[in-house]
This record gives structure tokens, sequence and C-alpha cells, in this order.
């Protein structure tokens, strides 16, 4: 197991069992040779389904929501879960909260977006879903006539 952080790592295998030893060091690299069994998990990851393309649509009129599925792909709790649209665009597309905050690894939720331009011609923003794995941004993209 290389660990790319020496110092910080080292205290963290140190709380875990005090006899973590280091066989090689190389650079800023170490090598670690750990005295007992240790499960090491992956952090929470999350996965987003793709949009389709919006239809084109009439200002001020809506678009048929899409579903957009968060899967939890990490080995453990996705916590703080939220939704948000960024950019210019970003009120020409209605965004509804995911069904959870929460998500255990292997679990699932979903939200919906739909296309409401406010003005005619190209509207883009972003989506950004933003929680304990970090942030994950999806293009979204409609015209209005």
């Amino acid at each position: 197991y290389k660990v790319p952080d020496y110092h910080s790592r080292r205290t963290r295998f140190s709380r875990l069992n005090q006899g973590a030893e280091i066989r090689k060091m190389v650079g800023s690299t170490v090598e670690w040779s750990l005295p007992f069994a240790m499960d090491v998990y992956e952090p929470a990851a999350l996965t987003l389904s793709r949009l389709k393309k919006f239809p084109v649509t009439r200002v001020k009129r809506r678009s048929r929501p899409q579903t957009i599925r968060i899967t939890n792909t990490g080995e453990r709790m996705l916590s703080g879960l939220s939704v948000r649209g960024k950019g210019r665009g970003a009120k020409d597309f209605l965004v509804t909260r995911p069904g959870a905050s929460e998500l255990n690894p292997g679990d699932g939720t979903s939200f919906r977006v739909a296309f409401r331009p406010r003005k005619k011609g190209s509207r883009k923003a972003k989506m950004i879903v933003s929680s304990s794995a970090g942030l994950k941004s999806l293009p979204l993209s409609g015209k209005g006539k």
C-alpha cells in the first residue's frame, strides 16, 4: 500500500496500530508494512445518469421533465446531497430536490430537470451536484422559440 503523504498518514496508521512500519521511502512516497489485516475502503463516490437533449421549447412553456439518477458507487455513506443550477441560463432549468440527502453504498436516488426558457435562442447552464464526495457538474442546454 503506497501512501503519498508521509506525515499525516503515519499519524493516522499509528492510531490504528502501533506496529505499522515503514518498509521503503522514495521521495515523498512511503511504502508501509502493516502487521495486521486492514480493510481499505474506497471513499464515497457518486455517478450521474446522462441527460438527453431538451427539445426546442416555446418561451415560458415547460418541456417534459427528465429524470436524473444519482448512485453511490463508493464504499462509504454519501451525505449532504444537494443539487443546484449555475450559470447565466440557470433560471431556464427547473430542478427538483433529490429524494434523499444521504445514500448508503450501492443506493441511489433521483431528481428531475425540465427546460422552461425565458427568452428565445440557446440557453445554457450547469447543474451542480454536491455531496461529501465532492462536486459533479452536468451541462444543461436547450433552445427557446
